[in-house]
């Protein structure tokens, strides 16, 4: 048995065993209207699901830049993306500033994800529906005015490769739409977990979620989303081309 095979029995096994009866639970407390029961047990369940993947995978995870990070608002986290392993990576490192990510549909749908990620603020996107699209940055806003801190992948699909590509504009678009303050991230080596080990688990691996320096959006207008865009871009290219382990 490969350990990709076993990673993914001991995962499916934990949501099994863990996440399925939480979901029950959130369902219950959605349906009671307790809102904050429902929030708070999904905050729960998504960590130990993360922390528990990481784990398996025996990765060794560095994060740097914590400080960085806002406590007293809502912001929109907007990471390169490199790897499926990218997700729980992130809610690992950021366990302390729970957020909804804005996923792709076909990713939403996936069994226990779907049901786990609704409960979580989690905001599927279709990008290859307009009209979809411009729901889910809808909702995304109204996610953040409500309070609630959101991450987008700006690239719009995984690149395999710690080199950044250019990104789309639905996160600066957020962005504009809220005033919400951006903290741009940079992920390194999480593709070498999976698609860049031959799409075979890769244990062991040394990874790195690196918080740069928020970026204030408050009074933009729309003339102002390209150049957000290529300034959170040229960031994220700039610390990736300079990094060092």
């Amino acid at each position: 048995m490969t350990e990709t095979t076993k990673f993914w029995i001991k995962v499916i096994a934990y949501g099994l065993t863990k996440v399925h009866p939480a979901i029950k639970k959130m369902e219950a407390y959605d349906n009671n209207g307790e809102k904050e029961k429902e929030f708070s047990l999904a905050t729960k369940t998504v960590q130990g699901w993360s922390e528990y993947c990481i784990k398996v995978a025996e990765c060794n995870l560095k994060v740097n830049g914590l400080e960085k990070i806002p406590t007293d608002k809502p912001v929109l986290f907007v990471p390169n993306h490199q790897s499926y392993a990218d997700i729980p990576i992130l809610l690992y490192a950021l366990k302390d500033y729970p957020f909804g990510f804005v996923v792709r549909k076909t990713m939403a749908n996936m069994p226990f994800i779907k049901q786990l990620f609704r409960h979580f603020n989690c905001v599927p996107i279709d990008v290859t529906d307009a009209r979809q699209s411009v729901e889910a940055i809808n909702k995304t806003a109204e996610n953040i005015n409500n309070g609630f801190s959101m991450a987008i992948f700006p690239e719009g699909r995984r690149t395999f490769s710690n080199t950044p590509e250019p990104f789309y504009n639905g996160a600066f678009k957020i962005a504009k739409k809220t005033g919400v303050t951006i903290v741009p991230v940079y992920l390194h080596n999480a593709h070498r977990m999976f698609e860049g080990n031959g799409h075979q688990l890769g244990k062991g691996v040394n990874v790195s979620v690196n918080i740069l320096d928020p970026i204030s959006t408050e009074g933009m207008t729309r003339s102002d989303v390209n150049a957000l865009n290529e300034k959170v871009y040229e960031m994220i290219l700039n610390f990736s081309k300079n990094y060092t382990e």
